[in-house]
């Protein structure tokens, strides 16, 4: 399959690389940004940025696959030729899957399948379907953005008048009281997290918001998400090892969103770890092969000659004593709202593990779930030199 990508977006080509190589389609070729005139292919996907799409796209002898804004959208009088798919942005996988995967790979049935005009027709109806499912989605996400900003400023009063409280500063209080106001304390403090994920969730992913990137260590990060989750931890007597090894090269990220990310795991971890259970972190100086996950966004300077495994990145592993993860829920744990059982669901509906990912992406690194002889492990990856976007002209090759 020969898969055309006309986008200067990095996220679009990361999920047309996840579709291919869930679909198993066996060789496939993505060229990226290809000067004019395009080269055949089997799917043609055009991320419109203010131009309108060439002749060439509109001519284009495939699927073809346009992904615009929905105000972009209302700028398209019905002048867009017949037969292009619309999709809104952000694109979702499963949006584009649905388009990627549906491919006829063989051409001669593909043309005795034209000739059948009910279908086309068919087809045509549920494409428009699916772009109005898009725009409802759209619209209720944002709903939910305004939803959860509105409840943030209630609950940051809740946490003030709280803390008023436990400093004396209203009067005495008994051991008992304070405790009680401890534990108010600390779940306010977590409704108002999940209120400022939601809201992070449903609005950063349609902007180009970049981390505020720097060089830190990563133990003050750590040290900070253990105390803010200790409350949660001491509820169920867990102890909590922690095993953080030093690392020579520089680390860049966004201290705040990274400490966010180790707050949501070991959450997620105290939730599903029994009474009296462990919860382990791990951080350890390891080697991520970029290359194959990159493609053509990959660094230049990532690009190595040799064999050579040193280090490039450093990984934390959080391990928890609880269930494990079922081996087909290892991808979708981290989707929005995903679930799969009941009580040991360790999705948590998703969204606290979706912030994770994208969090993780946006700092150009990987996160994942596994299992152990033990219960869960969650592990994410941060580059030691922070991945700048290369030339998009260059054709990469990947075997899904």
């Amino acid at each position: 399959m020969r898969l055309i990508l006309i986008s200067d977006d990095y996220e679009v080509y990361r999920t047309c690389c996840n579709i291919l190589q869930l679909a198993q389609l066996g060789d496939v070729e993505i060229i990226v940004n290809p000067p004019q005139p395009f080269p055949a292919g089997d799917i043609c996907i055009w991320d419109y940025q203010d131009s309108t799409p060439p002749d060439v796209f509109t001519a284009f002898n495939g699927t073809r696959v346009l992904i615009v804004s929905r105000k972009e959208l209302s700028a398209f009088p019905s002048g867009l030729a017949e037969g292009i798919n619309v999709v809104l942005r952000p694109a979702t996988e499963a949006t584009l899957s649905a388009f990627i995967t549906s491919i006829d790979r063989h051409p001669a049935r593909s043309r005795l399948a034209a000739l059948s005009s009910d279908r086309d027709a068919l087809l045509q109806l549920l494409f428009q379907a699916n772009l109005k499912l898009q725009e409802y989605d759209h619209a209720r996400t944002n709903f939910l953005a305004r939803a959860a900003h509105d409840c943030r400023a209630p609950l940051t009063a809740l946490a003030g008048y709280c803390s008023l409280l436990l400093k004396n500063q209203v009067g005495a209080l008994t051991e008992e009281q304070h405790d009680i106001l401890a534990r108010m304390q600390s779940s306010i403090n977590r409704l108002s997290r999940l209120s400022s994920e939601m809201f992070q969730l449903n609005i950063d992913s349609r902007m180009a918001a970049e981390p505020q990137i720097d060089v830190h260590p990563i133990e003050p990060s750590v040290q900070e998400a253990l105390r803010q989750i200790a409350p949660l931890a001491a509820e169920k007597h867990i102890s909590i090892d922690i095993d953080i090894h030093p690392h020579v090269a520089s680390i860049s990220f966004d201290a705040f969103r990274i400490e966010q990310v180790l707050i949501n795991l070991l959450e997620n971890s105290c939730k599903f770890t029994p009474q009296s259970g462990n919860i382990t972190i791990r951080g350890y100086e390891y080697f991520w092969d970029r290359r194959r996950s990159m493609g053509p966004f990959a660094p230049v300077d990532d690009r190595r000659q040799s064999q050579i495994r040193r280090p490039n990145s450093y990984r934390l592993d959080i391990s928890d004593t609880g269930p494990g993860v079922p081996p087909e829920h290892k991808n979708s744990i981290f989707e929005e709202y995903t679930s799969y059982r009941g009580s040991e669901d360790r999705s948590c509906g998703g969204l606290g593990l979706a912030i994770c990912r994208m969090i993780i992406t946006h700092h150009k690194g990987i996160i994942w779930a596994d299992d152990s002889d033990y219960g869960a492990v969650f592990s994410f990856v941060l580059p030691f030199k922070r991945a700048t976007q290369a030339s998009m002209t260059r054709v990469a090759r990947s075997s899904a």
